[in-house]
């Protein structure tokens, strides 16, 4: 399905037991709300909007789910609940905050997300899969929350001014975390009970960064920084 508009509202509901549902929505001036609910089936979604909130919702039992937004001037909020299938989000807008909510059972996410100008909230709640996130971003707060019970998880924080607040919690799997910062406040928190946990933080020129606490059995295996002040 394909829809083309400009200035107006686009709002479509796609329900279905078996099948894949692909969607591809194009507008100018305009919000979109896109819910689907499947049983079996993969889901591929594709926005692009100039001026317009974005808002796709997901909810599938089994199978995959791609979501590409790309937004000029408008917020985007994402969910996707699946039970046993792979996440892939990819969001690129200017101008606008982007909010991000996945909960899966069993399934490898995978979150990128590029913006200008806009605060990117995420959050990533997760039993069985590995999580991989890439932020960049000019101008905007970042806040990443990932919970999961076994996985490992890699994130990646790319940002020019803007403050970077990061929390992984996770009983079983490895934790790999770089930031790359100019002009901004970084705040760490991770706590393991089984994995290696490898943080790397770069901040120019007088970013300020607070290891906040990191518990785990094992020792941690590197942290290093341009600028770190210890406040465990």
């Amino acid at each position: 399905m394909t829809v083309l508009t400009i200035s107006g509202d686009v709002k479509l509901t796609v329900l279905t037991i078996s099948g894949d549902v692909k969607l591809t929505v194009l507008t100018i001036s305009g919000d979109v709300k896109l819910t689907v609910l499947t049983i079996s089936g993969d889901v591929k979604l594709t926005v692009l909007t100039i001026s317009g909130y974005v808002k796709p919702t997901v909810l599938t039992i089994s199978g995959d789910v791609k979501l590409t937004v790309l937004t000029i001037s408008g917020d985007v909020k994402l969910t996707v609940l699946t039970i046993s299938g792979n996440v892939k989000l990819t969001v690129l807008t200017i101008s606008g905050d982007v909010k991000l909510t996945v909960l899966t059972i069993s399934g490898d996410v995978k979150l990128t997300v590029l913006t200008i100008s806009g605060d990117v909230k995420m959050t990533v709640l997760t039993i069985l899969g590995d999580v991989k996130l890439t932020v960049l971003t000019i101008s905007g707060d970042v806040k990443l929350t990932v919970l999961t019970i076994s996985g490992d998880v890699k994130l990646t924080v790319l940002t020019i001014s803007g403050d970077v607040k990061l929390t992984v919690l996770t009983i079983s799997g490895d934790v790999k975390l770089t930031v790359l910062t100019i002009s901004g406040y970084v705040k760490l928190t991770v706590l393991t009970i089984s994995g290696d946990v490898k943080l790397t933080v770069l901040t120019w020129p007088q970013a300020e960064v607070k290891q906040k606490k990191i518990t785990r059995h094992r020792s941690l295996d590197n942290l290093n920084s341009a600028s770190l002040s210890d406040t465990t």
